[in-house]
């Protein structure tokens, strides 16, 4: 029989970042969408804890200048005098000369309000172009210009959010600066992105040394932009200061397993770890004052082409595709600490996009165009949406849930295609285990296997276990579409469907595990493209779940502007969480409902339509494997 086998001592363990830290949205202007409000939500509902970071590009877009004094650009000839009069300007507000260019952050506001209140840390790009002033980096002029913008925004941001806050953001350079059709304004060249670079570090670190930045966000790895970049960190001079060295806080790129195809490819994400393998090799050798700098790999999805369709994406296969691939890098390169992982999906589409959710909507042109260009889109009333979560999110869920102490690595000897990682929570020695089953695109594996969990160094206890999983032999929401016809427009009746069969994570109730010799024996089941995690502990290590705080009530429009609510909270950080349970209480006395399912660690809920009623109260109680509740939270009023 097929084993995996590990000690659960804390000596045996070392510490385990995240498998995946950061998602991305594309263009800033999304996030203030209603039906991506709705998505990031439920992002933020996932449990667990640890960093989460969403990044964010073209967010100076979002910004518009303001000239206090109109008529010094009037008396300028032709449109060149007046951009350079508008640079001119924008200096002079470093120094609050008359006249000065100043900002309005109102649409930016709106989208890291979203952000922030949801619990997200902001990757920002600084990339984009307020009022279309900005042509070329190569001109000393337009270098200094910029550098002010970043000093402005950076204020801005410390004074709305706080210092304290704003240090856990990061702040990147500009996304795949080396591809033309990105639009670094004009002649992309390497000095004139090292200028511009320069430029945003010195704008953050007027405000604040402890505002971290880094870059270069490239599409490819080792082109000659990214090495620039990185010995012009290591040894040049800042053209900003005049001062050798240039700081870089991490180092980005973007690597994936495959490039963009319009139809089914098999993944090479051996070809991708090579690719990173030879990053660090290259920084080591002709870089080594950057070696400890960490990696940021913020766009390691399985393939490029975000809106290109593939099925596999809509399947448990798109979850085992990225953690198959980040355990394979992990045990091939040894080491867990100086790199982070992204993926780009963090959207709304359909369901082959690489997307975290699917999405219908009413009242818009078939136009994308029209869904995403305003910051206030679906403020009319004929507009509306309809959300169904992908595994592309819950697969994350179970990524969560890993604990913070590396315990084992792993493939299966002679199936290396079934991948494990074992982890223990630092605080209430709540073990768990994530077996992944890895299979390609075409070539795909042909049979599951029935794997021996041996888990050793165990003191006597009481352990009960419970696991979750994600597998093709389990309905999920497109199969439960597609058997439905693959309807263009769900009826109420099946998004319900959906929405319920999108967040079954659990496989079946918890169970007492016996003991034998100090060593526990379970059995997993892995079919190819699942994903499992089991999780085992003892009542008397873990303690009871917290309250759930932060209670708040979202309304979106659904089909034919009929009200959607949700109830959202702040994810109660235990590792021994089974579920939440929601109660309604229409306040004349009766005994308050339970809402919700019982089967999601997921802390929000859709409020059904029948205690969508105005007055009714709601409170959330959460539940461990052995049954504790805790306390009600504070009630939030409909």
């Amino acid at each position: 029989m097929k084993e995996i086998r590990f000690n659960a001592t804390d000596e045996a363990s070392t510490d385990l970042p995240a498998l995946y830290a950061s998602a991305g949205t594309g263009a800033a202007v999304h996030c203030a969408a209603p039906a991506m409000q709705e998505m990031l939500t439920h992002l933020a509902s996932l449990p667990g804890t640890g960093p989460r970071f969403l990044r964010l590009q073209w967010s100076l877009d979002l910004v518009r200048p303001v000239i206090d004094d109109v008529s010094r650009i009037r008396n300028l000839g032709n449109d060149e005098e007046r951009r350079r009069g508008l640079l001119a300007m924008t200096r002079a507000a470093s120094t609050e000369s008359a006249g000065a260019i100043r900002y309005v952050w109102d649409a930016l506001d709106t989208v890291l309000d979203a952000l922030v209140t949801r619990g997200f840390r902001p990757v920002l790009s600084l990339m984009g172009n307020p009022g279309g002033r900005f042509r070329d980096f190569s001109e000393s002029e337009e270098v200094l210009a910029w550098s002010e913008l970043v000093r402005q925004l950076a204020a801005h941001l410390v004074g709305r959010y706080g210092e304290q806050e704003v240090q856990e953001w990061l702040f990147e350079s500009w996304n795949e600066p080396e591809l033309s059709h990105w639009g670094l304004i004009r002649r992309p060249g390497i000095d004139a992105f090292l200028a511009y670079y320069d430029a945003c570090s010195h704008g953050l670190a007027q405000v604040s040394s402890r505002l971290r930045f880094g870059g270069p966000s490239t599409a490819m790895t080792t082109t000659p932009l990214f090495k620039a970049l990185l010995e012009h960190c290591a040894r040049g001079t800042s053209i900003m200061t005049g001062k050798s060295g240039v700081r870089i806080d991490f180092i980005s790129y973007h690597e994936k397993a495959m490039g963009e195809r319009s139809i089914d490819t098999d993944l090479n994400p051996d070809a991708m770890i090579d690719r990173e393998i030879h990053i660090q090799e290259w920084i080591r050798t002709h870089v080594p004052a950057l070696k400890n700098v960490p990696l940021f790999n913020n766009e390691s999805d399985p393939q490029a082409g975000p809106t290109t369709t593939h099925t596999w994406r809509a399947h448990s296969e798109y979850p085992a595709h990225y953690i198959g691939m980040e355990l394979a890098r992990r045990t091939r390169q040894k080491s867990d600490t100086a790199m982070m992982r992204g993926l780009q999906n963090a959207r709304v589409g359909t369901w082959g996009e690489r997307t975290m959710a699917t999405g219908w909507f009413y009242g818009y042109d078939s136009d994308f165009a029209e869904r995403w260009s305003s910051v206030t889109p679906g403020d009319e009333p004929g507009h509306g949406h309809d959300l169904v979560i992908k595994p592309a999110m819950t697969g994350l869920a179970l990524c969560r849930r890993l604990g913070s102490r590396k315990l084992g690595l792993g493939a299966i000897e002679d199936t290396p295609a079934i991948r494990w990682i074992a982890a223990r929570d630092a605080d209430s020695g709540m073990i768990s285990l994530l077996v992944c089953h890895w299979t390609n695109v075409r070539t795909r594996e042909k049979s599951g296997a029935r794997v021996n969990v041996v888990i050793e160094g165990l003191p006597k206890a009481r352990y009960r276990s419970v696991r979750y999983r994600i597998a093709p032999s389990t309905a999920s929401a497109y199969d439960i579409w597609n058997m439905a016809g693959a309807p263009v427009k769900p009826d109420a009746e099946l998004l319900e469907q959906m929405q319920a069969g999108a967040l079954s994570l659990r496989a079946g109730r918890p169970r007492d595990e016996d003991l034998k010799k100090g060593a526990l024996e379970l059995t997993v089941r892995t079919e190819p493209g699942s994903v499992e995690l089991l999780l085992v502990g003892t009542e008397e290590s873990c303690p009871p779940p917290a309250v759930p705080e932060k209670l708040r009530l979202e309304s979106y429009r659904g089909d034919g502007g009929v009200q959607r609510t949700l109830l959202a909270w702040t994810p109660v950080a235990s590792a021994s969480l089974l579920t939440y349970r929601v109660w309604a209480d229409d306040r004349t006395g009766g005994k308050p409902q339970n809402i919700a399912d019982g089967d999601t660690t997921a802390a929000v809920t859709r409020i059904p339509k029948a205690f969508q009623k105005t007055g009714m109260q709601f409170t959330v109680t959460a539940e461990d494997i052995w049954g504790r509740q805790s306390e009600p939270s504070d009630p939030v009023v409909l």
